[in-house]
């Protein structure tokens, strides 16, 4: 049998993402960040806890200003791909609810490096009407990543993601993106 696909969070990620925020951020805590990762629960984890404690414990360990702790990972994002990365849209998806514009700009520069799609989705559920219009100018980006996003984000049954009953009952708001 694989290796489980929750091991893609281990330690060789953490030691990577300290090395690239300290290069960032100078006060960054690595020592402290990973001891807090790897806690006792930590095995107990499964993939999308163990992205959700990446960024929870992120949050504690970046500036306070959610705009500043933004910019960091904004910084870095280039430095990393592949499904490890998801802790960013995590962060975003985590604290950045009440950040619309510079949590969408975020959403957007990390999906090409990985996949926001899971992230975009309690935005969608907040902000129906402008998020769907995001999603819109989303699904004519000229980055197949970013249409990508627009597509999938809004699908009604993702796995492993929030379901969106609202697009199951009518999926007339989808349409213009999948057009």
């Amino acid at each position: 049998m694989g290796e489980p696909l929750k091991n893609i969070f281990n330690e060789e990620l953490i030691n990577n993402l300290v090395r690239e925020i300290q290069s960032a951020y100078k006060p960054f805590d690595g020592l402290s960040f990973s001891n807090a990762v790897f806690d006792d629960s930590w095995e107990t984890l499964e993939l999308k806890e163990r992205m959700d404690r990446i960024a929870i414990t992120l949050r504690s360990f970046l500036p306070d200003e959610f705009d500043e702790a933004v910019d960091i990972l904004n910084s870095i994002t280039m430095n990393f791909e592949g499904l490890g990365h998801m802790v960013f849209p995590a962060f975003i998806e985590n604290f950045g609810l009440d950040h619309f514009e510079k949590s969408v700009k975020a959403l957007e520069l990390f999906t090409p490096y990985s996949s926001s799609e899971f992230a975009v989705r309690p935005f969608i559920k907040k902000y129906p009407e402008k998020m769907m219009k995001q999603m819109v100018l989303w699904s004519q980006s000229e980055n197949f990543h970013v249409r990508r996003l627009s597509t999938e984000g809004c699908r009604p049954r993702l796995p492993w993601a929030m379901a969106l009953p609202e697009f199951k009952n009518n999926p007339d708001p989808i349409m213009p993106i999948l057009n």
